[in-house]
């Protein structure tokens, strides 16, 4: 039968002690490595790469893993075209994607912040996507995991901040995770990106916006100066002037004249242009209403005054060019020349000089209306 002395007693009790207070601790960094699962600003810890994060990312705590990991952050517009510029109140999304050579199995984990480059806060996060959440740390907010994610690819809404914020900051701290509780066996990885205020494209205005109908095609016309960062010019077409659908795009040129047909143009239709710029900000033109020509509203005939005889011609459509023909009885030409017809009633000189007798004038518009009068010189 073994005996145990005093002392023997108080060295069991000092290891007994010794072992529950190592196993306590255990127990609480395990707890401790597990809630980071939940964000790591919502445990204290910001670790964006930011400045105002002494630059600290995931590599603080994780690391020993090597999955040929990367990470990528971009800035998408309603189109999902990546853009290095955001237009103040404008909707984007920030996306952010991991990307690994390794085939093992691996989650994610991340933390993003936007901020400017004096490093005031920018809170313009819309709705979250699922299992992720926004937290005020230290004067900064921190979008992060709020569990470990097992998608690649991270979409975030986002509003351009108010005008005169200019460039702005997004700092973003990844983590591969191979979920085994620890901090080891983790790929940590960055990215910053930044993005700059840009200018509303409206600035850029389009001169001489016109439409004309020829042989039932519309055919569009405008003029540039010199053009600043514009992609391209957008023609939209509606039936209602309300809801309007894109037909074609005409490429920038960097300013001069521009022209766009439409061969689907039937009875009535109003075409605006949409300008991109090469940020895929967009402006618009007003619309232009064309319209058949009703050859009932065009007119011709003579207008007598004081004695003399006038070309009367009442033009039913808009101001245009239109060429004014003079032939004999039998066709042959007599005079001919281009004017311009104001819309409504018109008069012109005939030119007595070169006709003579019975005389046929024929009026052509530019919207295709041709109309003609027979008529007889007086001597």
């Amino acid at each position: 039968m073994l005996k145990f002395s005093r002392t023997h007693f108080a060295a069991l009790y000092r290891q007994k002690k010794f072992i529950i207070v190592v196993c306590s601790l255990c127990v609480v960094a395990l707890l401790i490595l597990q809630s980071y699962k939940s964000g790591p600003a919502k445990n204290g810890q910001a670790v964006t790469g930011a400045p105002f994060n002494s630059s600290l990312t995931c590599s603080k705590c994780h690391g020993g893993g090597s999955y040929g990991g990367s990470i990528k952050t971009q800035l998408l517009d309603s189109t999902n075209k990546a853009v290095g510029k955001y237009m103040p109140g404008k909707k984007y999304t920030f996306r952010i994607m991991f990307s690994k050579t390794s085939t093992t199995t691996t989650l994610y984990g991340f933390q993003t912040t936007a901020a400017t480059l004096t490093n005031v806060n920018i809170n313009k996060w819309n709705t979250l996507p699922a299992n992720t959440h926004n937290t005020l740390l230290s004067s900064h907010n921190y979008i992060e995991q709020s569990t470990a994610l097992t998608t690649s690819i991270i979409r975030i809404p986002w509003t351009g901040p108010k005008k005169g914020t200019g460039s702005i900051k997004f700092y973003t701290a990844g983590n591969l995770v191979n979920n085994n509780g620890g901090t080891t066996g983790d790929q940590p990885v960055s990215a910053i990106l930044t993005v700059t205020e840009s200018a509303p494209v409206a600035a850029i205005t389009l001169n001489n916006l016109n439409g004309n109908i020829q042989n039932n095609i519309a055919n569009i016309t405008w003029s540039t100066p010199n053009e600043n960062e514009v992609h391209s010019y957008i023609i939209e077409k509606s039936t209602n002037n309300t809801n309007f659908q894109e037909i074609g795009t005409v490429m920038s040129k960097g300013g001069g004249d521009y022209k766009f047909t439409d061969p689907a143009f039937n009875s009535k239709a109003y075409y605006r242009v949409r300008i991109t710029d090469v940020n895929g900000n967009t402006s618009f033109s007003d619309a232009v209403t064309l319209a058949s020509p009703d050859k009932n509203n065009y007119k011709l005939g003579l207008y007598n005054h004081a004695g003399y005889s006038y070309i009367l011609f009442s033009n039913g459509g808009r101001a245009q060019k239109v060429q004014v023909v003079y032939t004999d009885i039998q066709g042959r030409p007599l005079s001919s020349g281009i004017t311009f017809a104001n819309e409504g009633d018109n008069t012109w000189d005939i030119p007595r000089t070169k006709i003579k007798g019975i005389v046929i004038v024929n009026v052509i518009t530019e919207d295709g209306i041709r109309t003609s009068l027979k008529f007889a010189t007086t001597p």
